[in-house]
């Protein structure tokens, strides 16, 4: 990776912030603030990465491909400190809330979600396969506060909140204690937990309807952006779908029509269609009135040439 270095009282926002999770690997797939705000401080060398975060709500992913710096670390380490996040790796999903644990490998697709703004530690780091959890490749989570959850992140708010340089003589021997510290909670999160289940597929389904609730009314909304939001493939989504006899794209199609009527029915005569479409998700008038006639039933069609359109 390069020297180790140490940042701290980092305050970044907007494009910033975004561009300090894509160097550690992440992608902002999505906030529910005006502008992405951050907070932290890190320590970061070739063998341990450690990061105290606060940040306004955002939804995190990473894949393989988008490493990051720290590419050569095998497995993440998060300390819940305030409020709760959800976690999703390699198909489970858990709420980390204060005091919890998790662990999971980099090496699958990842989502990191808050819908406030919350704390954590963060320690990335290399488990070798002596380490005894070799078999530690999906997301292990404890939710009771661990023997070394205290030891862990004392040290690393002691070593962050310290004056310790990179180039001190004492910090060969600090590196190695984090480590330390770090390996003793994977052994205990290891011990202590099962293996995060993969979501069902009526889980799976419901939650997909919540993505579709929350961005069908944005034009650029598309199947391929739900099936990142969820980190499952499209040819899996369909499947799911299929599996009660509809699609993501009739979902998404009617979940938009539906709000385009409601906006009708407000708006009355004086109905703009364009602007109608442009509220509820569609890229066109065109799309819309297409989308109202391929769902609407005999009484949800008093809509149509009768309405405004604006061009």
């Amino acid at each position: 990776m390069g020297r180790a270095a140490i940042h701290r009282r980092l305050e970044l926002k907007g494009e910033d912030a975004v561009e300090w999770f894509a160097v550690r690997g992440w992608d902002v797939l999505s906030t529910s603030s005006n502008v992405l705000h951050l907070f932290a401080d890190e320590l970061i060398t070739n063998t341990v990465a450690v990061r105290r975060i606060w940040h306004s709500p955002v939804s995190l992913g990473r894949t393989p491909r988008s490493s990051g710096r720290t590419a050569a670390l095998t497995h993440s380490l998060l300390f819940q400190v305030n409020n709760q996040v959800q976690i999703t790796s390699g198909g489970g999903t858990t709420e980390l809330r204060k005091y919890g644990t998790a662990v999971f490998p980099l090496s699958v697709t990842s989502r990191v979600q808050s819908t406030r703004a919350t704390a954590r530690i963060e320690i990335d780091l290399s488990i070798p396969a002596a380490a005894g959890t070799s078999g530690l490749v999906a997301l292990h989570a404890v939710h009771e506060p661990l023997q070394t959850w205290h030891v862990a992140t004392s040290l690393v708010n002691a070593v962050l909140n310290s004056e310790v340089d990179v180039a001190d003589a004492p910090f060969a021997s600090i590196r190695s204690s984090l480590e330390s510290a770090a390996l003793s909670v994977v052994a205990e999160t290891y011990a202590n937990a099962r293996a995060v289940r993969p979501l069902r597929s009526d889980e799976l389904y419901e939650e997909a309807l919540g993505a579709i609730r929350d961005g069908s009314h944005d034009t650029e909304f598309t199947v391929e952006e739900l099936a990142r939001r969820l980190l499952i493939s499209r040819r899996y989504l369909a499947r799911v779908f299929a599996q009660r006899g509809t699609s993501p794209r009739a979902v998404l199609r009617e979940t938009r029509a539906s709000r385009a009527r409601r906006l009708i029915d407000l708006q009355g005569d004086a109905a703009d269609l364009e602007q109608v479409a442009a509220l509820a998700g569609f890229s066109s008038s065109r799309t819309l009135r297409e989308a109202l006639r391929a769902t609407a039933t005999a009484e949800a069609m008093p809509f149509g040439v009768a309405r405004k359109d604006a061009h």
